[in-house]
């Protein structure tokens, strides 16, 4: 498909490249589609590091990162999914700093307890999210933000649970103590 994100990796690693090979990319996807979790993002950022090794690029991540960026602003952070399971990311989101590792039990609701949005169906774009939200009540929770980075780097779950916060949820109001996964429509809880 042309507008996948893994198909988009590939035409702008051929291309940033000047490589006139082809690779066939096969996804098994085990999430659900448009639900906030990351699966597009995920797959071009696996095929980024995937085309880099059967090419024999040698690129580090770092080298990798400008693609990443171009591609969206939460592929960057699977580029290091190997290195944490945390991160700070900042400008867009494309900004990675990693954070240490802490150990939560994050549970995804069911589909069927997810919300419906005013936006559109459960078919809706990342893109509709965005427009939809009024940025004059968004950002915050700046104090919750730091709080729950201390409490990342102190590797305290318990101190994190309550800080947890998203702004999209200024556009539904999840059920208790679930939150909202990026711009939906999965909910989690931990």
């Amino acid at each position: 498909m042309e507008d996948n994100l893994a198909h988009k990796a590939l035409k702008l690693f051929k291309k940033t490249f000047n490589i006139k090979k082809n690779a066939k990319i096969i996804i098994d996807k085990n999430i659900p589609i448009s639900s906030g979790l990351g699966g597009a993002s995920t797959n071009a950022a696996a095929v980024l590091k995937g085309l880099n090794e059967l090419w024999e690029l040698s690129l580090t991540t770092e080298g990798l990162l400008p693609l990443a960026e171009e591609l969206g602003a939460d592929v960057p952070f699977f580029l290091y999914i190997e290195k944490t399971n945390v991160a700070l990311g900042t400008h867009f989101g494309e900004k990675i700093t990693l954070l240490p590792k802490i150990e939560l039990e994050i549970k995804i609701l069911p589909e069927k307890e997810w919300p419906s949005f005013s936006v559109s169906d459960k078919s809706y774009k990342t893109g509709q999210m965005y427009e939809a939200l009024d940025l004059s009540n968004c950002g915050y929770n700046t104090k919750k933000t730091e709080q729950a980075l201390e409490a990342i780097k102190n590797n305290d779950a318990t101190s994190l649970k309550p800080l947890i916060h998203n702004d999209f949820e200024t556009l539904i109001t999840p059920s208790k103590n679930a939150h909202l996964s990026g711009s939906g429509s999965a909910l989690f809880f931990i």
